[in-house]
């Protein structure tokens, strides 16, 4: 998996170096462990994401749930628009 803060700036220099080199690009599983135990803390209870969460609307009501966002403005944290 690439990082696309470090690679964006000067992609073609950066793969040019790691053809030249035969280097092995690897990212630190730092952010896949801070992610999993996220999703381990909010399945517990831990934390609590209701607060994050503006409004749901069902897929036939897509319009409406843009027509809340503009409304809302600033006030919108998330906005589902749920297909199932």
């Amino acid at each position: 998996m690439w990082s696309s803060v470090s690679l964006a700036r000067n992609r073609e220099s950066i793969f040019g170096l790691v053809q030249d080199r035969e280097l092995n690009l690897k990212e630190p599983d730092v952010q896949r462990r801070d992610y999993e135990r996220a999703v381990e803390l909010i399945s517990d209870g831990k934390i609590i994401t209701a607060p994050l969460f503006s409004n749901h609307f069902p897929l036939d009501q897509y319009l409406d749930a843009y027509h809340f966002i503009e409304a809302q403005g600033d006030r919108s944290l998330k906005v589902f628009i749920d297909v199932a």
